[in-house]
This record gives C-alpha cells, sequence and structure tokens, in this order.
C-alpha cells in the first residue's frame, strides 16, 4: 500500500519503517561583519532589538552550556560568534585577583564611545572606540606572558563582540608564521556588558556613575561614532577580499574540481596562476576565511 506509510497486517506482519521528514527549525540568516560569510542562526523568541538597532541576547546561562577546555576562566559560549563569554560575577573576581595564578596580566578592554567611558567606566578598563586604537593597544607589542584580555561595551552585543573577533582573527594573522600560536588565545567578551556589571559591582566603576549610548546629551555624537564604527568593518573587509584575491590570482587555480592553495606550511603545493574572476563563488567565499583555517591546502569542491 503505496503512499500510505504502513503496511497491511497481511503483508509479512510488518510495518514500513520509512523515515519521516521532519520540519527544518527557524533560522535567521545574517551575514559576518568582519568575513561577510552567511551565517545561520536560531531564532531566538527571548530576543529583543534595542533602539540602536541591536539585538539583545537570550538569557544563556554558563551551566547550560559545557566548559570549554581550551579556555581558562569559567566562560561559555555565544550563538553569534566563537568568542566565548563570561558573567559579571567571573569579572568581579578577575578584577580582585582569583584569577592571578593563572595570568600574569589582565587587560580590559571598553569598547564604548569616549562620551560613555568618561561618564563611568571599569576600574582600570582602557578605552579603545575604533580598531586602530585596538590595534596600537595589544598588536603593537611584545607579549612574552600569560595575558587575558576581557572585551565589552554597553551591552555586550554588537561593539566589543566584532572588537573581540577582529583581535582574533588580526592576532592569527600576525602569528601566522608559528601557527597555531597566539599571542592573545585568552579573549574573552563580558556578558551584559557594562551595564550589567554596573548593576552589580557599581563600586568598581571610576566614577561611579553609566552613561548611556543613545543619551540624549550625546546623540549627534552619537550618530557620526555609530557610522564610522560600521565603516571601519566595511573597509576592512574589503581590502581583506582585495588581499585574498591578490593571493588567489598568485597562487590558486581551478582544475578537475579542485582549488589548489598556496600554504607557507606546505610549500610543495602546485602554484599555478589563475584569474580570481575565474574561481567559483564558493571557492572565494572559502578564500576570505582561508587565514583563520591556515591547515586547509587541498580542498575540493566536486565533494558536494
Amino acid at each position: 500500500m503505496r503512499g500510505t506509510g504502513l503496511k497491511s497486517i497481511g503483508e509479512d506482519h510488518m510495518l514500513d519503517c520509512t523515515p519521516i521528514r521532519q520540519p527544518p527549525s527557524r533560522v535567521k540568516r545574517t551575514r559576518s561583519q568582519t568575513t561577510g560569510i552567511p551565517q545561520f542562526l536560531p531564532i531566538s523568541e527571548e530576543g529583543e532589538q534595542s533602539e540602536g538597532g541591536e539585538l539583545f541576547e537570550a538569557n544563556f546561562s554558563p551551566s547550560a552550556r559545557s566548559q570549554p577546555e581550551c579556555h581558562l576562566l569559567p566562560c561559555f559560549t555565544a550563538p553569534t560568534d566563537s568568542i566565548m563569554r563570561v558573567d559579571v560575577e567571573t569579572m568581579g573576581q578577575l578584577l580582585a585577583g582569583g584569577f592571578k595564578h593563572m595570568f600574569d596580566e589582565q587587560i580590559v578592554v571598553d569598547c564604548r564611545f569616549p562620551y560613555e567611558y568618561e561618564g563611568g567606566h571599569i576600574d582600570g578598563a582602557v578605552n579603545a572606540p575604533t580598531l586602530e586604537a585596538l590595534e596600537a593597544l595589544l598588536l603593537g607589542r611584545t607579549v612574552n606572558k600569560r595575558v587575558v584580555v576581557v572585551l565589552h561595551c554597553e551591552y555586550s552585543i554588537q561593539r566589543a563582540p566584532s572588537m573581540a573577533s577582529h583581535l582574533r582573527r588580526r592576532d592569527r594573522e600576525v602569528n601566522m608564521h608559528r601557527y597555531p600560536h597566539l599571542d592573545y588565545p585568552e579573549i574573552y567578551v563580558l556578558k551584559g556588558g557594562y551595564r550589567n556589571f554596573f548593576s552589580f559591582y557599581k563600586e568598581k566603576c571610576q566614577p561611579q556613575n553609566y552613561v548611556e549610548m543613545n543619551d540624549r546629551q550625546y546623540s549627534v555624537d552619537c550618530r557620526q561614532r555609530m557610522l564610522q564604527f560600521n565603516r571601519q568593518f566595511k573597509r576592512t573587509k574589503s581590502m581583506n577580499d582585495a588581499a585574498l584575491g591578490r593571493s588567489f590570482s598568485a597562487a590558486a587555480t581551478v582544475s578537475g574540481g579542485q582549488l589548489f592553495v598556496a600554504n607557507s606550511m606546505s610549500p610543495s603545493m602546485p602554484q599555478r596562476s589563475s584569474s580570481s574572476s575565474s574561481l567559483p563563488a564558493r571557492a572565494r567565499r572559502m578564500g576570505r576565511t582561508q587565514s583563520a583555517r591556515p591547515g586547509i591546502n587541498l580542498i575540493d569542491f566536486s565533494q558536494q
């Protein structure tokens, strides 16, 4: 009895075990700010939109997620990126010296705009509202000790995670010659940002005050700085795409459904010249993340 999914009792008394296709869960298609690669994220019923267009994270409890073994601080993952999150309790313990046996230095990076920082910030935090300031602070020095870096903004939804992801990518690029070494393997984002921290540890803030990003007194400054913040990521993405395009032109070829990528870790890989425009779209997308996947030398696009 075709089409019923169930055979009659007379047909060997057996059930047709044809699997039933389950409806897919709802997903949201977004685009990464640092790589431009589409990401499929689950739509949270608890997420809500702020006035500035930022998406508030759902209440992800650290106890509900497994502790990553490669990180020293108690942390948990977020659905938007690969940077680990720490809660305000862990942050308070870190500032109080509870993890000094693990690290030689701790750096708190405040990614908010200057008027927010001056209105009240975590004691000892350094203000770095732009990518240029962040790189000057952390990438322009020799690191030969154990360092933990915690970034935050007002809610730690957009600015801090974007800056943290950029720092991780640049750290990987700077140390590509000695992969997998990183100068800053311990990078975290403070969940809930300054707003959440201020509500629990007001005494650890200097001055003990909180100026919101959308404060009407700084509305003009806010709009200008938010435009500059978004533009710097678009500019960085364009520069990365142009550099990768030149690299692909000199060191990549598509032949028989395979893409050969020249890699400093495998100098014996074949290298042929080819125009980047001749590469399939999937190959170009993969190339944008090649710096984050230095171990990939041969990508077979014929295998779907």
